[in-house]
């Protein structure tokens, strides 16, 4: 296989996340950090320092994580916005704008919830439950 090149940013983590998966980045108002908010929904979070870098890698792709504990339809969404958890436990919701304003918060103890979207205006938004964090588009 042929080595590959690819631009990426590196958390203070030692995370490396390719540059053309990042969709936007948001800055955090209250402390010095920030998160990248990657094309496929995933979030990294809590980001304080970062740098700009050059890898390299074998083969024909970057292997992506997803979070498997929560997933969200449909996507965009209109109205009404079904949450669908693999474990059945008590947690709560929170949904955020992309500048970082906590806009509705929910609870719920089951495996499915649904939250009524169709009074934000149009546009990207953060679905936030314990240790996952989503992107939703509201059209």
């Amino acid at each position: 296989m042929a080595e590959e090149t690819y631009y990426c940013l590196i958390t203070d983590k030692d995370v490396k996340i390719a540059i053309a998966d990042i969709d936007f980045l948001i800055a955090s108002d209250s402390e010095p950090v920030f998160n990248a908010v990657l094309k496929n929904g995933e979030v990294c979070e809590n980001i304080r320092k970062a740098s700009f870098g050059k890898e390299s890698y074998q083969g024909s792709g970057i292997t992506e994580s997803r979070s498997a504990n929560v997933s969200i339809f449909p996507n965009p969404v209109k109205q009404t916005l079904h949450i669908t958890c693999t474990e059945s436990k008590k947690r709560s919701f929170e949904i955020y704008s992309t500048n970082g304003s906590l806009l509705r918060k929910a609870e719920s103890d089951g495996n499915t919830t649904t939250l009524y979207v169709g009074d934000l205006p149009e546009g990207k938004y953060l679905l936030r439950t314990e240790s996952t964090s989503l992107m939703f588009i509201k059209n």
